[in-house]
């Protein structure tokens, strides 16, 4: 599960890398740019995600996030 894990972090790493792109522009206020951020990031990085078999070492590393 940890290998899935962060193949989903490297994932939304890229999505935010290529939205950063977009922010620089500052044609959106910071409210926008957060909610965005927030709203296809953590889609990308928790799709399908409750169907994890978690444990301790898991849910850890996840609320790291």
């Amino acid at each position: 599960i940890m290998v899935e894990i962060k193949q989903r972090l490297g994932t939304a790493n890229g999505v935010y890398r290529r939205l950063r792109n977009i922010w620089r522009f500052n044609i959106y206020d910071t409210n926008t740019q957060f909610g965005k951020n927030k709203q296809c990031v953590m889609k990308v990085l928790f799709y399908e995600s409750e169907t994890w078999r978690t444990d301790k070492k898991v849910n850890k590393y996840v609320k790291r996030i």
